[in-house]
């Protein structure tokens, strides 16, 4: 499980504890610019040959968007390295048995932010960002990939569960 920030460590510790043995299950904090960036296989990792991986990767700060010289908030998509990314995950993605990843936006902190500071423009970064990734996950549905969309209020470690019983009980390919 990716995740932006710490609020979602608890689920992913749940998720470990409630699925155990029947699935390896490595929470990370995700800080880079290209969300694809945890995702790609490296060349290490193309050696295992019949894994079956799924991420469950939740996106918390507004990806592809950075401030200019004067500090204003620019919308700067594709992020440096996307185009690279998805070659190198489509390149090795006939590696595996088996492979998805499923991807939701942390709209809990957007409304967060905005109930703090309702000039923010992160809700507007937000859904500039929650567009992308739906045509992103498009693009690569082929590859393994599904957009869920907004999680706009606190879900239990059950929210995922579904995505991981069908992963886990669907054969490889």
């Amino acid at each position: 499980m990716v995740f932006d920030h710490p609020i979602w460590e608890n689920i992913a510790l749940q998720l470990a504890s409630t699925y155990g043995s029947r699935i390896y299950f490595t929470p990370e904090t995700m800080i880079q610019e290209n969300i694809l960036d945890p995702l790609v296989v490296t060349q290490s990792v193309s050696d295992f040959f019949g894994t079956r991986p799924l991420n469950l990767v939740i996106v918390g700060r507004p990806a592809g968007w950075s401030k200019d010289g004067d500090g204003i908030w620019q919308e700067n998509w594709p992020p440096p390295g996307l185009d690279d990314a998805k070659a190198k995950h489509i390149a090795t993605y006939d590696q595996f048995t088996k492979y998805e990843t499923h991807i939701w936006t942390d709209f809990i902190f957007v409304n967060t932010i905005m109930d703090e500071n309702p000039d923010s423009r992160i809700e507007e970064m937000m859904n500039a960002l929650d567009a992308r990734l739906t045509d992103l996950c498009s693009e690569l549905a082929a590859y393994g990939f599904t957009y869920h969309g907004k999680i706009e209020s606190e879900v239990e470690e059950n929210f995922f569960h579904s995505v991981i019983d069908t992963f886990l009980a669907t054969p490889e390919a």
